[in-house]
Formats: C-alpha cells, structure tokens, sequence
C-alpha cells in the first residue's frame, strides 16, 4: 500500500519518482508509514497527506478536530464513556483500537461509524465487523491525526489528571507472565503491569528499546541488564506517550532528549519515576529509574566498609564544617550512604539537618527535605543559598551539577556548615581533580574538603546455592590532612597525590575489592565487571 501511497504522490507532482523511491526505502529501514515518515521530515503536510489517503481509499478525510468534535458531541471523550457506549471492555477495546488504528465515533442504522488509518484491507474491515457485529462505515485520517485523538481523549482525562494531581495507584495486576504484553492489551494496562512486575523483581530501572517492529523491555536487576520481554512497537509508543503526558514532557518531540519524573505507587509503596527518552533510528527510546521512597534503616556498619574505613569517615563527620562527598556511578548507592551519614549524624547530635534532593529517596522524620523542581526554578544552587538563611548545621546536596551549586557549597562549608553530597568522577582522587575542572579555587577546594569517598556495588556471591544474592558496596576513603590539602592548593596532578595518600594507608578500590574475593564475598567476574580490569 505504501508504494500506491507514492505512486499516487507520484502521479500528482508531489515529488520525482527517483525521490520517491529513496524516501520509500528510509520509511522502510526506519519501519514507518510513509505517509507518517513524510510528515516527520516536513516534506508534505498533513492536510496534503489527509487528501491524498482520502483518493486513495476513495473515502472522505477527517483530521484531529473534526474527530475530537464529533466524540465531544457524542460523549464519547473518553476510555470509559466509548467502552460503555459500545458495551464492550475498556482494555479489549483500546487495544483493538490500537491495533487497527481505529477511533469509534458512533453507531447508525447500518453499523458504526469509524475513523481509520491507511493501509486498511480487506481483513482488517472483517475483523471490525466480527467484532462489532455491524458493518463498518468508515472515513480515513493520518497517522499523526490518529495519535493526537488518542493522547487527547483516551490518556489526558479521569485518572490520569487525577494521577498527574496526586499519584499513579496500582495495587494489584493479575498477571502470571509479561508475555501477555504481546496481546491487545492498553497501553495503560502494560504500564501497570511492567510497574508492578519491575517493583515485585526489586528492578531499580526499566529500558524501553524501540527496534524495526518491535519494542525490547529490559530491566537492571542488581546491577545487570536483562531482557525481559517484547512488546508490540505501536503499544511501546502509546505507553511512551502516557508517561510523557504524566511527566509533563513534550508528547509531539520525540528526536530529542527529554527528562521528566512522575510519582508512582505500587501497593502502598511509594517510588519517584525518573524518565528520560531520546530518539534512535528505529524510533523513540525511553528509560525509566525506579526510586523507592523507604524509611532509612541502613547504618554504616552495613553499607560494606572496611571497620578501619568506618572509623575513619565517622571521625571525618564529627568535624562541624568542611565537606563530605562521595563519586560513583549511577546507581552505585552514593544516596544511600549520604543517608547513612546523616542518620549517624542525627543519632549522635542535637543538629539542624537540611536535605536538597532531586528526588527526595528516602523518608527521615525529623529533618527538612526539600525536593526541586527546575520547572518551577527549585534548583540545586538556589534553594542552597536559602537554606544557608534556615540556621543549618548540617545539609545534604543530592549532587553538585554545575560550578554554581559547587561554588555555594564550598562558601558554606568554609562559613560553618557541613556540607554532604555528590559528585561524578571515577574515583576518590580523580573528584579532587573534578572540584578544579569545574572552575574552584584549589586553596579554597584544599580548606573546604574534609573526605573524598568513592564507592561501587558488587554482587554477593552465595557459595552454598551457587548464586548471586544482594549487593554490598566497595570503598574508597580518601580523609584530608595538612599534606594533602597543601599539595591540592599547589595544583599536584593525580599521580603525586596517589603516592602520597598510599603512604598514609588509602588504599584503592582495586586493593579493598580483592580483600572481599579473598574473604569470599564476591568473585573475580564480578569484581572486574564492575571495578574494571587490572586486578591483580
């Protein structure tokens, strides 16, 4: 059908046959409509498009708010007043509508009457009447028309603006096997049930990967990447849609990144979604962070330091200013332990703590904690310098980003505060040397810094069955004394100041990961799938 779609394109001077042919081809590798693929890259227009379907399928043309108008006037804008109306289950029917590119605008004499993306064949129209058990009359609409009812009527109302206002509620999903993602199910069901299967699994993140014809779910589970299942493409880009819409993203952009969050809760547990998505050549791609917000119950005796190593950092947060950070990866528990700080904190001293988070991870009663939100300009940096006014002894920024909030950190810790946070660097010493490249003074980075930690997580491995169970953290503990703040002031390289530190006892990621393989906590694998090579 798409080549008849060209032709016809062809036949009216929309474009040569030698340009049609190369279009066709990309619609094809990028496994597109053409129509839709023209559309995407503003070589026709909808209207345009909208005319040309209509001769094609020799049926009237209808766009996105002559649709939207006609189910206004029916009542019919929305999941559950269709469902009703055509007596048929709300799931049921918005997968077969997604499948068939279908929207049901109402009923006559003869049957239904219907609105239809091309290509439409003989089987779909037989299908469409089994399941109505009517005849069908039908007018056509582009694929982008199609997309802009649904998002409108069937994923914008009732629950999901109760959802958008409050939270996302799933407390039960009757599911035995993610295959049945397979099948005609919504896009808000899917959503539903990957939440609740991902929560069950203790996955911390849920990879949407967009392929030709079809979309791959993954998920990381302890640290590793699996895949678990894969979905109809046409229902990854409808629940793609949904979560845009709940994280106050941009529906229609979907080539560049975006980054929202929306807040989810799956049977009484409470968890912040971080969202990103990015387009890819085989469409849009999205990922998805699980946060769980749970009471802290985590000291640090159990994060998996070295007794040397705890000793050493509680002596570094006795200390009434100065700056405690910790570097890792993503997901490496870097919140985890600020938390385990605080909690020792908190639990050894009367102190005024202030927490600065995006999002807040974990519920600590008696303390402030404050969740920004640069949309509504509740930034890292800003709502520092407001807390320094709030008489803090002690605040935790969930990660220095940008030479701003770094700066505002250091002024409050040399002014009497101790400061605890983030930062992005591959190791203890090479944070020192990121403190410098972000634009700080090294005397002023050399007077402000009490601790630099670096940490990963590592799978435990569990000789009696064999298998990988839990995780525990590895450690680097860098505490500052007069040397080394002396040669960070003169500018030393990283190099220099490893040897100095080594002849004070620090001792490498790579040295506190072989004393676990010795002690039969981890394995060589897994210590070098997650430290790195050059293990020895």
């Amino acid at each position: 059908m798409a080549d008849q779609l060209g032709d016809l394109l062809v036949k009216k001077g929309f474009l040569s046959p030698e340009r049609m042919e190369q279009l066709v081809l990309e619609s094809k590798r990028q496994n597109m409509k053409l129509g839709q693929y023209l559309i995407r890259e503003g070589i026709l227009k909808r209207e345009q498009l909208g005319q040309v379907l209509s001769e094609q399928e020799g049926k009237p043309y209808v766009d996105a708010s002559a649709v939207l108008q006609a189910l206004e006037d029916a009542g019919l804008n929305s999941a559950a007043k269709l469902s009703t109306f055509f007596n048929k289950p709300t799931d049921q029917l918005m997968g077969l509508m997604r499948t068939y590119r279908l929207i049901p605008i109402g009923k006559t004499e003869k049957g239904i009457q219907a609105v239809l993306v091309p290509p439409i064949d003989k089987n779909t129209l037989k299908r469409l009447r089994d399941y109505f058990k009517a005849e069908v009359d039908y007018a056509v609409t582009t694929e982008q028309d199609f997309s802009d009812v649904v998002v409108a009527n069937f994923f914008n109302l009732e629950t999901l603006t109760k959802a958008k206002e409050e939270q996302v509620v799933i407390r039960e999903v009757k599911v035995t096997s993610l295959d049945l993602l397979a099948t005609e199910a919504s896009a808000e069901t899917a959503l539903n049930i990957l939440f609740f299967d991902a929560a069950h699994r203790g996955a911390t993140d849920i990879h949407f990967l967009s392929g030709p014809t079809s979309c791959i779910i993954k998920y990381r589970i302890d640290g590793m990447v699996q895949e678990m299942v894969q979905i109809p493409k046409s229902l990854a880009e409808e629940a793609i849609t949904r979560v845009k819409v709940l994280s106050d993203m941009d529906i229609a952009e979907k080539r560049r990144p975006q980054d929202g969050q929306f807040d989810l809760v799956v049977e009484n547990q409470s968890y912040s979604i971080r969202v990103a998505t990015v387009g890819s050549i085989y469409g849009e791609n999205m990922f998805l962070r699980l946060l769980y917000r749970r009471s802290l119950r985590t000291g640090l005796d159990s994060l998996g330091m070295l007794p040397e190593q705890v000793q050493a950092i509680r002596e570094m947060i006795r200390k009434p200013y100065g700056i405690v950070v910790t570097t890792g990866p993503t997901g490496s528990g870097k919140t985890t332990t600020l938390y385990a700080l605080l909690k020792e904190i908190y639990e050894t001293r009367d102190k005024n703590i202030i927490t600065i988070e995006d999002p807040v991870e974990y519920d600590f009663e008696g303390i402030t904690q404050i969740q920004i939100n640069p949309k509504a300009e509740i930034t890292f940096s800003g709502t520092l310098r407001s807390a320094l006014r709030q008489d803090p002894d002690v605040i935790l920024v969930g990660e220095i980003r940008d030479e701003e909030t770094m700066k505002t950190a250091i002024d409050a810790s040399l002014s009497g505060h101790l400061v605890l946070s983030t930062l992005h660097a591959n190791n203890a010493l090479a944070a020192v040397a990121r403190f410098m490249s972000m634009g700080a003074d090294p005397m002023l980075v050399a007077s402000a810094l009490n601790c630099v930690m670096a940490q990963r997580l590592v799978r435990v491995w569990d000789a009696v069955s064999e298998t990988y169970r839990g995780r525990l953290g590895i450690f680097e503990i860098l505490p500052m004394d007069d040397e080394l703040r002396k040669m960070i002031s003169s500018r030393a390289d990283i190099v220099d100041l490893t040897h100095a530190a080594k002849r004070k006892g620090f001792m490498t990621m790579e040295e506190i990961a072989k004393i676990r393989v010795d002690q039969g906590i981890t394995t060589w694998e897994e210590v070098v799938r997650v430290v790195g090579g050059g293990i020895q």
